[in-house]
């Protein structure tokens, strides 16, 4: 199996982590921003693959109505099957320590040695160079064991939207919480759907690019708890900063403890689109008085 492929790096090229050094393939004259860029690349090439091969996970996706082929190879979508250790350079090297110790500061494997995303999906956000930067993982698995979060939020920097490019042909945006309600909307139709990592993941330059794309209209899809709503309330007053119309639909909270949330359905879809109800200053009793 082909090991991931990381520089070696030297003392002078310590600016992220002094006993780390990045890759075969290289140059010396390299920055150690792009020794880590190619370990994280790799890493979540890893996970597109295992996907793939993963015929259990496919099928329970299919039973969701979410096996769409063609939107999980467009989307980068992976799944951490907990099988990254296998592509390391061999047991008892230097080679090993080094790519572990740079994956551990990286945060995409735990100090046990667990993966960060074990046995979740993976929705990897990209900047502009396509490059991965952050990423949103989604447990499946009913009654994980205790202390085991349904969700995964991982980033190295602030990232573009999960399906930044929706923004440039589709006139209508339905803004998710998080990547795997926006892929659920892709799915049943919605090409708009994009989503941050996570409720409190939207950043500047999201909002950049929704100013520059100026949709018709923004549509916030998001969870009707205390917390979602809260976010909700800040990221509705940014985009209205910019002049684009916000709309609001919200999702209900999954009603059994300990269970993962259920995907968004087809006919939520819909709802979502015709009974979303428009937010603004006049609107003020929507959301408890959100505006006051």
């Amino acid at each position: 199996m082909r090991t991931l492929d990381v520089p070696h790096r030297t003392p002078t090229l310590s600016a992220y982590d002094s006993h780390l050094l990045g890759g075969a393939g290289l140059p010396l004259a390299e920055s150690a921003r792009a020794d880590r860029q190619t370990l994280v690349n790799g890493v979540f090439d890893h996970y597109e693959v295992s996907l793939a091969c993963e015929s259990r996970v496919l099928r329970h996706l299919m039973k969701m109505c979410l096996a769409n082929r063609q939107l999980l190879e467009r989307q980068s979508v992976g799944f951490s099957n907990r099988t990254l250790g296998l592509r390391l350079p061999s047991v008892g090297t230097s080679e090993r320590d080094q790519v572990r110790g740079a994956l551990e500061n990286l945060d995409l494997l735990i100090a046990s040695g667990g993966e960060f995303f074990r046995g979740a999906l993976v929705f990897p956000l990209k900047n502009d160079q396509g490059d991965v930067v952050e990423a949103y993982g989604q447990r499946l698995t009913p009654r994980l064991r205790q202390g085991t979060p349904y969700q995964a939020y991982w980033s190295l920097k602030s990232g573009r939207f999960f399906n930044h490019d929706a923004l440039s042909c589709a006139e209508e945006i339905v803004l998710c919480e998080n990547p795997f309600q926006a892929f659920c909307l892709l799915c049943h139709g919605v090409s708009g759907a994009v989503a941050p990592v996570g409720r409190w993941g939207f950043n500047d330059g999201q909002l950049d690019a929704l100013e520059r794309a100026r949709p018709n209209r923004v549509v916030l899809a998001w969870e009707d708890s205390a917390d979602a709503q809260r976010a909700a309330r800040l990221v509705c007053q940014a985009v209205s900063a910019i002049d684009v119309p916000v709309w609001h639909y919200a999702l209900n909270e999954p009603s059994v403890s300990r269970m993962p949330p259920p995907p968004i359905t087809a006919e939520v879809a819909n709802r979502i689109l015709m009974e979303a109800v428009p937010i603004g200053p006049e609107a003020s009793t929507v959301w408890g008085g959100l505006w006051q």
